[in-house]
């Protein structure tokens, strides 16, 4: 017969718990969640697009998803050069 190591029997169940504390941004907590961040910088980055803005204008950080979603933006609703 086979004689059991100590810690080999059933695993404890365990439990994921969330943070008691998280950080967010100051515009989370005013009720917009990253969904409406996002949002927010496509409609901001078309309208710079349409007004003819320079890409160098961007408020978002690099490395900032919202900035990925403002030049995306800007570059679908810039006109062309020959327009």
């Amino acid at each position: 017969m086979r004689s059991k190591s100590p810690g080999s029997g059933p695993r404890p169940a365990t439990r994921h718990v969330r943070a008691a504390t998280t950080s967010r941004t100051d515009s989370e907590e005013a009720g917009m969640g990253p969904r409406e961040q996002l949002v927010k910088a496509l409609n901001e980055g078309a309208a710079a697009g349409r007004r003819g803005d320079r890409p160098t204008t961007c408020p978002y950080p690099r490395g900032d998803l919202r900035r990925s979603a403002w030049l995306r933006a800007f570059a679908k609703n810039r006109p062309l050069p020959g327009e």
